[in-house]
């Protein structure tokens, strides 16, 4: 009929968009169209970064619906990396940390032998690597566990 539609939306609706960390691990944040993307960074739990949608750039200062954001839609987060250590905890409930920016990608039975045995002195083949629950599987990486920054890898008498 050629007149002007309308579409009301209220300002309690909300959209869940998926965040997809540099990790790869896809956190969901609820949000509504008139948020700022930045409060996104704060739910998803991320620092500093950008966030880009099909490849395009993205504004953090723009709101999610001026993006043209909708639910279901999936952002990648880019940037630096990750994190710059590890934190592990011995048996004995000591902590200490491990430095290093290729940790992510290193295989978990690189990182018992090179890294983790020194500091407990205990040989790679008396313990294992947990992340909660999970025993880590010494021909994967961290970044197959979607190691979050902050997280505390437990070493475990076998």
């Amino acid at each position: 009929d050629g007149g002007w539609a309308v579409t009301f939306v209220s300002p309690m609706a909300t959209v869940t968009i998926w965040v997809k960390k540099r990790t790869g691990k896809l956190v969901p944040v609820v949000a509504r169209p008139q948020d700022d993307l930045k409060a996104a960074l704060q739910v998803a739990k991320l620092r500093a970064c950008t966030l880009s949608k099909a490849g395009a750039a993205l504004s953090l200062e723009k709101t999610i619906g001026e993006q043209g954001l909708a639910d279901g839609d999936v952002v990648v987060s880019e940037g630096a990396p990750i994190f710059d250590r590890l934190h592990f905890q011995r048996p004995d409930g000591k902590r200490f940390e491990v430095p290093g920016r290729d940790l992510l990608r290193r295989r978990i039975a690189s990182i018992k032998e090179t890294e983790v045995a020194p500091r407990t002195k205990l040989q790679p083949s008396e313990f294992n690597l947990q992340m909660g629950a999970i025993q880590l599987q010494d021909e994967k990486t961290l970044w197959d566990y979607h190691v979050e920054f902050g997280e505390v890898i437990q070493v475990v008498y076998k």
